[in-house]
């Protein structure tokens, strides 16, 4: 039997420059709704100068659709404001199946324009609300970075990571011969 995902998520990121500073202790609603705090979660000791003053906002947009040419996904959608001016839009896509299909998904979904242009409109109306607690606004937002992640919760067998590590280098040592 092939490896394939039984349960996972694929968080689709785009992180937006749109401004010098974003007042946080000033945001009241983010898309209507009161966003909460999303300080950093702390495992082990964590230095001082590696957490937030004022630990970015979050606010759960719901469910959106997200079209590709050859995909239709449903994704849950939040927005994180850090103070330093950036705005992430983060769709996170649950996902489950055959590997092959993960990496034609992940393939099409990489710095794909159309997918980058519905982030950036959830960006420019989060903009336009925050307009009074925004310092120095980007004129173009024009520039984004995109991630993503893969999640793997489970898979339809148990796998070792060595194990998963070695079948991606065979896969990937073949593919050199096609």
């Amino acid at each position: 039997m092939a490896l394939s995902i039984k349960n996972g998520n694929l968080f689709l990121c785009y992180c937006f420059d749109i401004a010098y500073e974003i007042k946080l202790d000033e945001v009241k609603k983010i898309f209507g709704r009161k966003p909460e705090s999303a300080q950093l979660v702390y495992e082990r000791l964590t230095p001082e100068y590696v957490r937030y003053k004022v630990p970015p906002l979050l606010a759960r947009l719901g469910k959106r659709e997200i079209k590709t040419s050859s995909f239709s996904l449903n994704a849950s959608a939040k927005v994180k404001l850090y103070g330093f001016g950036v705005a992430t839009i983060i769709y996170q896509i649950p996902i489950k199946g055959d590997l092959k299909e993960l990496a034609r998904l992940t393939s099409e979904l990489a710095e794909n324009k159309l997918v980058a242009d519905i982030a950036k409109k959830e960006i420019m109306k989060l903009v336009s609300e925050l307009k009074g607690v925004i310092d120095a606004l980007q004129e173009e937002l024009d520039y984004w970075e995109d991630y993503l992640i893969v999640s793997v919760k489970e898979f339809n067998e148990k796998v070792s990571a060595q194990d998963l590590l070695r079948g991606v280098q065979a896969q990937q040592s073949l593919a050199k011969f096609f």
